[in-house]
């Protein structure tokens, strides 16, 4: 059993378009889950189109429930030598709009099918950098009313690393805009359409070459069992002493880091 050890709520926002501008300069690499189910058959990025929280080209696609992929390419299109392998239950698609880059990735997903079989599981090998931060994108085609408004959902989702288990239980949503996602306290379930929520994740100062992403493998109290993940980027942290984004979206998340048993 893992148990909390310390959580960490840092501010950054005075710092965002700095942030934002040097990681843009740093390479990265894009996995955007094509989904499909639900309202439609999810979506592919081409290689020209630009989208992320740290905007970035030839997104790599990742078709089906599971799946490898071999020789990730990054945002120049170049061969990181980085290998992918996922697993879910099912995949699923937000029905939001699919006309811009951003919306065509947070359409399709990773689905934990609302059970407690297990989650979406997603491995990346060969990492190529020493120091990054990965962006994980959700969504959701929930939504409640007349008319139809999006229902706020909390998703549990964790970073296997060498030094313990990073976990973050936040709050998405259904929408094609790019938000960060409010992390929520333990034991709390709002579930109504005004409840503040978003569509990405930050967990940040990352160094394992392996990196393992997953949700609902360690349900945390009143989180429901839907998790999805849409996508994620893996950008690497050139200046280990800079503020970058590593302050500003990782700092916005609440992270609890646990120990192994």
């Amino acid at each position: 059993m893992r148990h909390p050890s310390k959580i960490r709520a840092i501010l950054g926002a005075a710092v965002v378009s700095c942030g934002l501008s040097a990681a843009a300069d740093a390479q990265s690499i894009g996995v955007n889950f094509v989904g499909g189910g639900g309202p439609n058959s999810g979506s592919s990025l081409m290689a020209t189109d630009v989208a992320g929280l740290v905007p970035q080209a030839n997104f790599n696609n990742a078709t089906g429930a599971k799946g490898t992929l071999a020789g990730l390419v990054d945002n120049s299109g170049s061969n990181t030598g980085a290998s992918l392998a996922w697993t879910s239950p099912n995949t699923w698609s937000s029905g939001t709009d699919t006309t811009t880059p951003n919306g065509a990735l947070l359409n399709g997903y990773l689905d934990s099918n609302g059970t407690a079989a297990g989650g979406a599981m997603v491995t990346v090998s060969n990492v190529p950098y020493k120091l990054y931060d990965l962006v994980v994108y959700l969504n959701s085609d929930a939504t409640t009313g007349t008319p139809a408004v999006p229902l706020a959902r909390i998703g549990d989702y964790e970073v296997v690393t060498s030094g313990g288990t990073l976990t973050q239980q936040v709050s998405y949503h259904k929408g094609s805009a790019l938000t960060l996602a409010p992390p929520v306290a333990d034991n709390t379930m709002p579930v109504n359409a005004s409840t503040p929520a978003g569509t990405a994740i930050v967990f940040s100062g990352l160094t394992d070459a392996t990196l393992t992403l997953e949700t609902n493998q360690a349900k945390l109290p009143n989180a429901n069992f839907r998790a999805p993940i849409s996508g994620f980027q893996i950008y690497s942290v050139p200046e280990p002493t800079s503020l970058g984004v590593v302050t500003v979206l990782g700092g916005l998340a609440l992270s609890r880091r646990r120990k192994n048993a």
